[in-house]
């Protein structure tokens, strides 16, 4: 399964304190599928500060609209002397005492951070890739706007800034995959689709389709209804990750993770030394940083070398300037 590049709009993520379609549990699953990188999570520094912005004012609102929905507060005469009227006050009166408890806990956690939206979002921001914008896109996303390209409202150019963002950063001929409640990015024709002025301009630009969703729910029903995530498909994943580096600081980054991980088994080392000798990016990063790919390499194979192909362990050690360890094929014999 490819890779998947997904933008959330800062009203998915608001979404999550208040009365919506979109759930917490939703979210959660987005969390095994980035570890695994299954899919990639764009982040630009602009919805980072409209969620910090506007994270008191969406909890108040939830709590003052909870407070207010109450049940009756009476019943009329007709239920009078009915065993069930006492049973449906006395069920009024817990009900009023649970939920001031309730309130006061949310407010408490709120204050410190620890709702379990807070802790999902912090998670999901810890792993997602994270742009901070130049001021050459921030002055392109002005012009944008005072132009009267989409998006934009209200005297704001955040959305043209986050628009921009996906077109620099998300590679030539990769797919995005777009959720967002904002009617900004909506068709005037028709709210349930894209708009087509942007739809158009990604297609020139990068080759590829949007895929555009009104809610995190429909995303994962449509592309992800049944997929469990084990420990292994992260690990494997990671793996792959490294042996697909794009860059020198993605090949030493993933081979800091992969040190970090447990129980490689040996048909995944052998993928690891394959995918270092083949890939440019990786060996080419170790004649800048020799510490952090070959000297991780070294400590990688260390009392495993054994479980290497002899052809490949010799190129690796030749290649990353480990010392060679004598093995069964290097006997007279």
């Amino acid at each position: 399964m490819s890779k998947k590049y997904l933008f959330l709009d800062s009203n998915i993520y608001l979404s999550l304190y208040r009365y919506s379609v979109d759930s917490l549990e939703k979210l959660e699953k987005l969390i095994p599928l980035l570890e695994a990188e299954m899919i990639e999570l764009i982040v630009p520094k602009q919805v980072i500060d409209e969620f910090e912005r506007n994270r008191e004012k969406e909890i108040f609102n939830a709590i003052k609209q909870f407070s207010e929905s109450t049940p009756p507060k009476s019943t009329p005469n007709v239920c009078y002397g009915y065993e069930e009227t006492k049973d449906i006050k006395k069920a009024i009166a817990i009900f009023d005492q649970q939920r001031k408890n309730l309130l006061d806990k949310i407010v408490d956690d709120a204050k410190s951070r620890s709702l379990k939206a807070d802790q999902v979002i912090d998670k999901i921001f810890a792993i997602a890739k994270k742009y901070i914008p130049d001021p050459q896109l921030i002055a392109q996303a002005k012009l944008r706007f005072q132009l009267g390209n989409p998006p934009g409202k209200n005297n704001s150019y955040g959305d043209a800034i986050n628009w921009l963002t996906l077109l620099q950063y998300i590679p030539i001929t990769k797919d995005i995959y777009f959720i967002s409640a904002d009617g900004d990015f909506t068709s005037q024709l028709d709210e349930n689709i894209f708009s087509l002025y942007l739809e158009n301009e990604w297609k020139r630009r990068k080759g590829s389709q949007v895929f555009f969703y009104k809610t995190l729910n429909s995303f994962i029903e449509k592309n992800y209804p049944d997929i469990k995530i084990t420990d292994e498909d992260i690990k494997q994943s990671k793996i792959q990750a490294f042996i697909d580096s794009s860059s020198f600081d993605e090949a030493r980054e993933r081979l800091a993770y992969i040190l970090k991980m447990s129980d490689i088994n040996s048909n995944q080392l052998n993928q690891i030394v394959k995918g270092a000798l083949e890939n440019s990016q990786i060996y080419n990063a170790h004649s800048y940083s020799p510490e952090k790919i070959g000297g991780r390499l070294s400590i990688l194979i260390e009392r495993r070398e054994q479980e290497i192909d002899y052809e490949m362990y010799k190129k690796l050690c030749e290649k990353f300037d480990i010392d060679q360890v004598r093995r069964i094929e290097d006997l007279p014999f």
